[in-house]
């Protein structure tokens, strides 16, 4: 049992409240510091005791707004708040989440308005693809490879659009029509050493021969004439001719003679030396002269310009060795006509910018591998001419229907639409977080219904202010109650007022009490906070029965009864002072004071000293004002004692300041104007106006009242 209680300084005169009982009753005005004297108990001594604190319904019974019910006990009022919450949060992100009856915008609406634009312009650009795949596959059918081409195709190609030039154009068209060509007439370069050629020649023009004869011609010509003579004259077996075929004159042995010392066998071998270089040399003309040029058309388009550069070359090289080879047979041929003559040797330099054969034939053999690597792989070059031209056709649609700007709108609408899509999917995740902590929270509801049964039974005692309590359907938690009325109606939960609140708290806590009496180990204190508000008389019987039972039932159980109500305070404590001068009698009763901001504790210990009723308890007030000095305070239970008295004896308030208007000042005005305890409005002190009051029953015939109550009481 708790013998003592800490109490805060700050509020209490007394550090401590003292020799307490089993039970205890402080009675005490509000603001004297009842509830500091429940929540002192509850903090020092929570952890020895199993306490139950009664401060009225708030703790007890919570209002259930979405189902116009109440929430019955503790658990289930201190959840209820809580489940509300959640069910605010639910309803608020379901506003987000769910379409509007009216024209307002929300997070539902947003998306929709985004994906209704987000498809229109997705379905333009779908009408682009289609229409831009009709066109392509109508007018180039060619390009597409395929007798088919769509949407899908279209839109494949998109990453390859490129547009080509107007001659990048050509030369793909020209590339898609090429045909597969034939084989390349083989072209043979001869292998010709010039400076071996060169070499002989000087060779011939540097021989030097010595005239064997005197023979004397008048010119060049003429020698060679008659040389050539010689020659035609001979027969086979050596022998000469006797007549000259040219002009008949015989010919004789002699001139014979001369003519072959003049020529003799070093000038022959110099002349078969010419004859057969100039017979080469021939030759070599011919075999030069049977160089073609390549024939373009079995060329591709690509070649084509180097076939034209290459047979240029070609040309000109063999217009250089035809001048070159006629330029040695000329100067052989002078030299044939005048052996005897020395010739310079011509410049080894004359050979330096002739096009060798052998570079003309590796540029061939280079330009006809290239034409035939890129006649192998025609079909891949016809096929990328093909894939250039399409995806200039793709370029050219797209340009066509401003591609490029619709698609950036697409993406700025399809962002936004990701955007309210995140927003979407979180919101839908936090609903579903609430839900699950909703429901959390539901599971923590207790059922109430043997306290229900209990609370409805003891309500029929209120007779015709009765009313049940009813468990709500479909609530998904317990302890939940609508109200019916005595017509068995429902009655919102608004219409209930604090003292049916309270009346419904107050039995719940009553029945708690029975319920867990064995489930606590330890010993049991109970408190009841100012258990009587804003109830009428017939609430206040029941509940002063119910706390009867409670003090004569609870003999193991520490009791604390606190309260302002003088009416609950008088009738609850039915024979309270029965037996008080036992040693077994185990009740305490405190009376609370307020002076100068703080509260004084005084145990009562006769009957004598306490209350009797609301009459009483003004002349038990003015006492102890008196005893303590305290002449300001004494003035407004005097006007009430005054006003009480009249009304009781029918007696007109005015009528009792008639010999006294001083008094009038005294009780009326000043007991209702005291705004600072420490004033003194009315500079008498309290012996004097003691002896007011006395003058004032006495001048209306009341003296021996005023001697009753005040003898009574000092």
């Amino acid at each position: 049992m708790i013998n003592n209680v800490n109490l805060p300084t700050d509020r209490f005169k007394s550090p401590v409240l003292e020799n307490l009982k089993a039970k205890n009753f402080v009675y005490g005005k509000n603001g004297t510091g009842k509830t500091s004297i429940s929540h002192a108990i509850l903090k020092q001594y929570n952890d020895q005791f199993d306490i139950h604190l009664f401060e009225g319904f708030r703790s007890v019974v919570g209002d259930n707004h979405i189902l116009d019910a109440i929430s019955l006990g503790t658990k289930n009022t201190s959840v209820q708040p809580l489940i509300e919450d959640a069910q605010n949060k639910l309803t608020e992100i379901d506003r987000d989440l769910v379409p509007l009856d009216n024209q307002g915008t929300n997070l539902y609406s947003k998306l929709q308005r985004i994906n209704e634009q987000f498809e229109h312009q997705k379905k333009t650009l779908d009408d682009c693809y289609v229409k831009s795949a009709k066109e392509i596959k109508n007018k180039h059918q060619k390009l597409v490879n395929k007798f088919y081409y769509n949407k899908k195709d279209f839109i494949k190609d998109i990453p390859l659009a490129h547009k080509l030039t107007v001659d990048e154009v050509q030369k793909q068209i020209l590339l898609l029509d090429q045909k597969v060509l034939g084989k390349v007439d083989e072209v043979h370069f001869p292998t010709i050493d010039l400076s071996k050629y060169l070499k002989a020649i000087n060779e011939i023009l540097e021989a030097k021969i010595v005239k064997s004869a005197l023979i004397s011609f008048k010119n060049r010509d003429e020698q060679e004439w008659a040389r050539q003579g010689l020659n035609l004259h001979q027969h086979s077996d050596g022998e000469y001719e006797q007549i000259c075929s040219f002009c008949g004159s015989p010919l004789s042995s002699n001139r014979i003679e001369e003519l072959n010392s003049y020529f003799s066998d070093e000038v022959k071998k110099l002349e078969l030396r010419i004859n057969r270089a100039q017979e080469q040399l021939k030759e070599l003309k011919k075999i030069i002269a049977k160089i073609t040029p390549l024939d373009k058309n079995l060329f591709y388009n690509k070649f084509q310009q180097q076939v034209a550069e290459f047979n240029l070359q070609v040309e000109t090289a063999k217009n250089d060795y035809m001048d070159f080879l006629n330029e040695l047979i000329k100067i052989i041929q002078n030299k044939k006509s005048d052996m005897f003559t020395f010739m310079e040797p011509l410049d080894s330099n004359i050979i330096e910018n002739l096009i060798s054969f052998d570079e003309l034939k590796q540029s061939y053999n280079k330009l006809l591998s290239l034409n035939n690597e890129y006649k192998n792989n025609l079909d891949e070059s016809i096929n990328n001419a093909r894939i250039q031209l399409l995806s200039n056709q793709v370029s050219i649609q797209l340009d066509d229907f401003q591609y490029a700007d619709k698609k950036e709108q697409l993406g700025k609408i399809q962002d936004l639409k990701k955007k309210y899509e995140i927003e979407f999917n979180r919101r839908k995740s936090e609903r579903n977080e609430v839900q699950q902590q909703l429901s959390e929270l539901k599971k923590q509801s207790i059922d109430e219904g043997l306290a229900a049964q209990l609370i409805n039974e003891k309500l029929q005692q209120l007779g015709s202010q009765s009313f049940t309590l009813v468990k709500a359907k479909g609530a998904g938690q317990k302890g939940q109650y609508t109200i019916r009325g005595l017509d068995n109606q429902q009655r919102s939960i608004e219409t209930l007022s604090t003292g049916e609140k309270n009346i419904v708290a107050f039995l719940w806590f009553i029945s708690n009490l029975e319920e867990s009496s064995d489930q606590a180990s330890n010993p049991k204190i109970i408190i009841f906070d100012d258990p009587m508000t804003s109830n009428d008389d017939t609430c206040q019987y029941l509940i002063i029965s119910e706390l009867q039972q409670l003090i004569k039932k609870r003999t193991t159980d520490q009791l604390f009864i606190l309260t302002h109500n003088i009416h609950f305070y008088l009738n609850t404590r039915y024979n309270w002072w029965k037996d008080n001068h036992k040693p077994s009698y185990n009740k305490a009763t405190y009376h609370l004071h307020k002076i100068n901001g703080k509260s004084q504790i005084n145990m009562l210990t006769e009957p004598s000293e306490d209350l009797k009723n609301n009459y009483d308890e003004l002349w038990e007030e003015v006492k102890w004002l008196y005893q303590n000095q305290k002449p300001n305070l004494m003035l407004n239970p005097l006007r009430r004692i005054f006003e009480t008295y009249c009304n009781f004896n029918n007696i007109n308030l005015s009528k009792l300041y008639d010999t006294n208007p001083q008094a009038k000042k005294y009780f009326n005005v000043n007991s209702h104007g005291i705004d600072d305890p420490g004033t003194d409005p009315n500079g008498k002190n309290e012996t004097e106006i003691l002896k007011e009051v006395k003058d004032i029953f006495d001048e209306i015939g009341s003296l021996d009242h005023f001697n009753a109550h005040w003898d009574d009481i000092s």
